[in-house]
């Protein structure tokens, strides 16, 4: 009986060991944060670079967040895995729980490392080196066939469409013409713009000069400014660099490497660049 349930747990692991392979196979990039949530200041006790470099080490390209982003991945969010690391330490053991989120904020891979070293810097780099462990065994290798399913800014706007989540489902729909219209190469006539709009594509009012910070949510991200005051709430869509406004009827997107918004209110239309630090 022993060696019956042996062999099933023997096929259990290697089963989940084969899944777990090819789902990390599907990224070529891991993004992590120069400073995690817990942490009071960037790269604390050398945590941040100590991950870097096991990612690294097991094949991937790994970047801090405040890199510049290969070509690329600038094309192809989901090329990428974001590193998030939970802390959930007590006073006599440091607990570190790593996890990898995919760009539909998916998580497809969970590890915990834990360590009861005294000193802060060796106990979190020993818990952080076992919650990376079962990677190793994974043997990751990035594979370009895995990723015929994942959507980039290259798709066509009907694929696209069909792959957006359901909670923004109605947003989208409501602003899919003009995110057509962003993506397209012949300029937009004149005479096809409604006479309540204040811009265009081609004249886009006067840049905000006030800096806006981005910081990151389940969903998207929050623009404070210096205040600091939420002046914009971003939704995630499945277009690259393109996010709906929350509790307004606009989006915000990139092109040629500025950052747009345009909304409409009081059936007015706005569109006006904008000064985001990611």
């Amino acid at each position: 009986m022993r060696i019956k349930e042996t062999l099933v747990l023997l096929l259990v692991i290697i089963s989940n060991s084969i899944i777990g392979q090819q789902q990390i196979n599907n990224y070529k990039y891991i993004t992590v944060p120069k400073k995690f949530d817990f942490q009071k200041t960037d790269d604390q006790y050398q945590l941040n670079s100590l991950t870097k470099f096991l990612f690294n080490k097991e094949g991937f390209k790994s970047l801090f967040d405040v890199d510049t982003k290969p070509e690329e991945l600038v094309n192809n969010a989901c090329l990428n895995l974001i590193v998030k690391v939970n802390n959930n330490s007590n006073m006599f053991t440091t607990k570190l729980n790593v996890e990898l989120m995919n760009c539909m904020n998916e998580v497809v891979y969970s590890g915990d490392g834990r360590s009861k070293l005294k000193e802060y810097k060796k106990a979190y780099h020993e818990a952080i080196r076992k919650a990376l462990e079962p990677i190793k065994n994974l043997n990751y290798k990035f594979n370009p066939e895995l990723i015929s399913t994942v959507v980039t800014n290259k798709e066509e706007p009907a694929k696209i469409k069909e792959e957006i989540p359901q909670e923004v489902e109605v947003a989208v729909n409501e602003t899919v013409e003009a995110a057509e219209a962003i993506v397209a190469v012949e300029p937009i006539e004149e005479s096809e713009i409604q006479p309540t709009r204040v811009g265009t594509i081609d004249k886009i009012d006067a840049l905000d000069s006030d800096i806006l910070y981005a910081q990151r949510t389940t969903n998207g991200y929050q623009l404070v400014d210096s205040s600091p005051k939420v002046v914009y709430v971003l939704q995630k869509s499945s277009v690259v660099d393109l996010f709906i406004l929350k509790d307004k009827n606009g989006i915000v997107y990139k092109k040629k490497g500025k950052w747009l918004i345009e909304y409409y209110e009081n059936n007015e239309f706005t569109l006006k660049e904008l000064n985001i630090k990611f």
